[in-house]
């Protein structure tokens, strides 16, 4: 594979992977790189391309370039043994490789920890410190497993399942499922042999930072309710009151009450969550949509917006597509193509109503207008969504990005999302370095503001509708 890029071009590009390491905040490495992940090129385009005054051999050399770090720095013993005893008493219990799992360039992984002592248990054992599959400094013997159990039970009030175990024993001190499996066979053969019987129908769960069971307590679930009324002063959703205890309590509150809305019935509890609309109600929905837009709605058009849910849609027909033929509609999404009248395609409902709109307004604009057209230097093949050329002869370019939904990248957990996003903040920095009006329409800017608003400099005061 041969690479041909012009050394504007490549600092340019540059200035683009900086940004985008400086945004997800870790080192990037060739692997990332494949499948053009956030928008940048593959490691070989930059190590190829690099002007030879830069002396770019690698793509670590390319990194370092940059005024990255290449790797993790290449720490000493002393400075591991400083975090792995910082951690153990943040933590405090006994240290696992899990715990070194980490992005951080200025932290530890297993890693440094296996070049200093071959595995973490040596490095406890020259700190002096507990190791896993022991026991206050050697390995377990069944009689102590036994105690822990013991003593865990005591303590909490209830007998750990496996579940629990396998979710919970660092919190609580308690070796991992291995260690029981190893000298008993299982963990319920554990249970049974430190004299209890094992809870087959029994859940242990945390609520404010207390061991419970739940099962077979209808009080404690109508009590839970309670104290989040007492707290917030308003009857929780469920999901407001997963959030609230960090479990999930749906299944308990169906298997005790029938179902979440049932339980606040009896309780007497103002209803919060409606769930069910009749076959009616959720045909009068859709239609009246294509009625008011004139077109099939996608999912996001019937998602927060005070309309019954896609989720309704599809537990009813199994998808949003089934449920659009089912109204007698094409199926509409994200990547569908809307064909206007004069022959115009629209690659979204949003651009497909910005036109619409621009037309009934006889405003005239140009649609999909290649970058390479309007910015030097650019050899790449994006295009704008939309040109103006006004009166006095001021051009403005808008783009509708319609994909993202927030700008915040920190909530962005797609690569698509993020792909998309990085390339909206390029086009946004192309319009800057060649000082042309521009626009970046967000999917906030069209649920909260009128067209006219959005399209302030077409100084449109009277809208048509």
């Amino acid at each position: 594979m041969s690479y041909n890029c012009k050394p504007e071009k490549w600092y340019e590009d540059v200035e683009l992977y900086k940004e985008v390491r400086n945004k997800i905040g870790k080192y990037i490495n060739q692997t990332d790189l494949l499948g053009n992940t956030y928008g940048l090129h593959c490691a070989n385009w930059y190590r190829f391309n690099a002007p030879i005054e830069t002396g770019i051999k690698t793509y670590s050399d390319f990194v370092e370039w940059c005024g990255f770090d290449k790797f993790k720095r290449d720490f000493t013993k002393e400075e591991a043994i400083e975090q792995i005893i910082k951690m153990s008493n943040l933590l405090n219990r006994p240290l696992s490789y899990d715990d070194f799992h980490t992005e951080d360039l200025n932290k530890i992984t297993h890693n440094t920890i296996n070049k200093y002592w071959g595995n973490l248990n040596n490095a406890k054992r020259e700190l002096g410190l507990e190791e896993t599959g022991t026991y206050k400094g050697h390995t377990y013997s069944k009689e102590e497993l036994l105690e822990l159990i013991k003593r865990f039970v005591e303590k909490n009030g209830f007998v750990p399942t496996s579940k629990f175990i396998e979710e919970n024993a660092k919190e609580y001190g308690l070796p991992n499922r291995k260690t029981f499996n190893n000298y008993f066979g299982s963990i319920r053969n554990a249970i049974q042999e430190a004299g209890y019987e094992y809870p087959s129908k029994t859940k242990a769960n945390i609520i404010d930072g207390v061991a419970v069971s739940i099962f077979n307590d209808k009080e404690l679930l109508s009590n839970i309710i309670f104290d989040y009324i007492e707290k917030y002063g308003d009857v929780p959703t469920c999901k407001e009151l997963w959030d609230e205890q960090g479990l999930e309590l749906k299944s308990y509150y169906k298997k005790y009450f029938g179902s979440w809305n049932n339980c606040l019935k009896e309780l007497g509890l103002k209803l919060n969550s409606v769930t069910k609309y009749n076959d009616d109600e959720l045909k009068d929905a859709f239609i009246n949509f294509v009625n008011e837009y004139g077109r099939v709605p996608a999912i996001k058009d019937f998602n927060g917006t005070g309309r019954p849910s896609f989720w309704v849609y599809q537990n009813r027909f199994g998808s949003w597509a089934e449920a659009c033929i089912h109204y007698g509609y094409k199926p509409n999404d994200r990547e569908i193509e809307y064909y206007m009248d004069d022959g115009e395609v629209c690659d979204s409902s949003y651009e497909f109503d910005i036109s619409t709109w621009l037309k009934k307004n006889n405003i005239k604009y140009e649609r999909n207008v290649p970058y390479i057209d309007f910015i030097d230097n650019y050899k790449g093949k994006m295009n704008c969504d939309y040109k103006f050329i006004l009166n006095d002869g001021t051009i403005w370019f808008v783009e509708m990005a319609g994909f993202l939904h927030t700008y915040n990248f920190e909530k962005l957990k797609q690569r698509p999302e993020q792909v998309y996003y990085f390339k909206i903040k390029y086009k946004e920095k192309l319009f800057k370095r060649e000082n042309k009006n521009y626009l970046i329409i967000s999917v906030d800017d069209i649920k909260h503001k009128s067209l006219s608003e959005i399209f302030y400099f077409l100084n449109v005061d009277k809208e048509v509708a």
